[in-house]
């Protein structure tokens, strides 16, 4: 199973995850960075708008970058 590393990228700098996940496909790996952002999105604060994650795979490749504003869930419909 592949190893995927999920490293936090801000405007002060970055935070490599050096533990990494073992998940079955990239696909896994991008619902895992989605829902992470999400949850960090939930503390409001506007400066993680600006935030996101880059994905790597156990070569260092990135296998992609998640901003964290899609992280953000509109309702279908507001009152």
């Amino acid at each position: 199973m592949p190893r995927y590393f999920f490293d936090f990228i801000d405007d002060g700098g970055r935070l490599n995850d050096d533990e990494g996940q073992d998940l079955p496909d990239a696909d896994a790996a991008y619902e895992v960075a989605h829902a992470m952002a999400g949850n960090l999105m939930q503390s409001a604060q506007q400066s993680l708008l600006r935030c996101r994650f880059e994905v790597r795979d156990v070569e260092g490749e990135i296998v992609f970058e998640l901003p964290f504003a899609e992280g953000i869930t509109v309702p279908d419909r507001l009152n």
